[in-house]
């Protein structure tokens, strides 16, 4: 019998497009491209550390969560890049299906 568990972050912008679209060229005009590079390796390096902490459990991945559940603003760390800078943060999910 497969079980399903859901694990709910708060991240940043950065983070939250990269896991919508796959990438996050939707603010790469923000960054020159070694910068923009850096950062998209960064999230996609958050992404995978925590989908192989539960590796041992089932499969992973992130999807949007509930948008209500979105800040407008906070200062509180990025839960998955860690990123401290204030701003924004959105609600995912991570699906863990074993």
């Amino acid at each position: 019998m497969r079980t399903v568990e859901c694990e709910n972050y708060s991240v940043c912008q950065d983070c939250y497009f990269h896991i919508g679209t796959g990438n996050h060229s939707e603010i790469d005009e923000c960054f020159e491209p070694e910068k923009w590079e850096k950062r998209n390796d960064e999230i996609a390096d958050a992404i995978t550390r925590e989908i192989e902490s539960v590796e041992d459990t089932g499969n992973a991945n992130f999807v949007i969560g509930d948008e209500s559940e979105d800040q407008e603003f906070s200062r509180f760390t990025c839960e998955l890049c860690r990123s401290d800078l204030a701003g924004s943060r959105y609600s995912v999910s991570m699906i863990i299906v074993g």
